[in-house]
């Protein structure tokens, strides 16, 4: 799951859907370093990362797209249910989506600011890498672009160029409008099961 995934299944809950992209910053399972509001989010995106991995749609999916994307097709299945949720986004949240991003960054460049107290004394701030990572998506404003196939697009050209294997990652697009239809029913599907699964319940699709 990509970035906008990681934010709705963590809730309108601002803190946890902060920690939850702060996961990337944590190597290991030293829980100790950390406050308890980061080890809750790290463990739901991870929790995340797994529940996607192994969902039968989408491994369908995958392997169906597996031909015209070799290596990269689950990188492309994530930048594909980031498109589908947020051109989607009023069947999920009730909440404009450009509005549901800038209330995060608000939050989060307020709370980065911070300095927590940790239960041994010592005090966890936010890491500098971390805070670089906000400014680019907020500068740039690369989330606001994902319901629209330049997003998507653009999410991907970029994507490929980090990878460090030559890859076809750059024709996710093209691929994506060659079977829009399979892939936007699978993404369906799994975010369907994904909110029923992590208890989000603000969408018309729950039974």
């Amino acid at each position: 799951m990509n970035y906008i995934g990681h934010l709705y299944f963590s809730g309108n809950d601002k803190l946890l859907q902060l920690a939850n992209w702060y996961a990337d910053e944590i190597k290991g399972s030293n829980w100790s370093l950390y406050p308890a509001f980061i080890v809750k989010g790290a463990q739901l995106h991870r929790e995340m990362d797994d529940f996607t991995d192994n969902h039968a749609a989408l491994l369908k999916l995958k392997k169906s797209l597996y031909t015209e994307l070799p290596k990269v097709a689950p990188i492309a299945v994530d930048l594909y249910i980031d498109h589908v949720l947020t051109k989607n986004w009023a069947l999920f949240h009730p909440q404009p989506y450009n509005d549901f991003l800038e209330q995060f960054y608000q939050f989060a460049y307020q709370e980065i600011k911070s300095v927590i107290p940790m239960p041994n004394g010592e005090s966890f701030r936010w890491s500098s890498s971390f805070k670089a990572f906000l400014d680019i998506f907020y500068s740039r404003k690369f989330m606001n672009q994902y319901p629209e196939l330049s997003g998507l697009r653009r999410a991907s050209f970029g994507l490929s160029r980090r990878i460090s294997f030559p890859n076809k990652l750059a024709n996710a697009t093209a691929v994506y409008l060659k079977h829009q239809e399979k892939v936007d029913e699978q993404c369906l599907i799994f975010l369907k099961d994904a909110q029923k699964y992590f208890g989000v319940q603000k969408t018309i699709f729950m039974d």
